[in-house]
């Protein structure tokens, strides 16, 4: 067992670091760019549906079946517009 990790510790000292260049120093910057919430969902919601988003959220109720297409469709769309290439819901 010993061996193996020892091996495995052997294999990752040999891999090639990764640069990581942030847009910015202060985290702060851009801290949750990629994230899809209320902001997001006030520039591409009807006013009606953002409306329906914010009561649920602040009550704790669930949100009906239109209200959740309308959300997936602009999270869609969102993430589509920022270049992913992959996306799930």
């Amino acid at each position: 067992m010993a061996k193996l990790r020892f091996s495995a510790l052997e294999l990752v000292q040999k891999r090639q670091k990764v640069e990581v260049n942030p847009p910015s120093n202060l985290i702060s910057d851009y801290f949750g760019e990629n994230a899809y919430g209320l902001k997001q969902m006030r520039l591409s919601l009807s006013p009606n549906f953002y409306e329906k988003v914010k009561y649920a959220i602040r009550k704790g109720k669930k949100i009906d079946i239109d209200t959740a297409e309308a959300i997936a469709s602009a999270v869609k769309t969102w993430a589509l517009n920022k270049g992913v290439t992959h996306y799930t819901h």
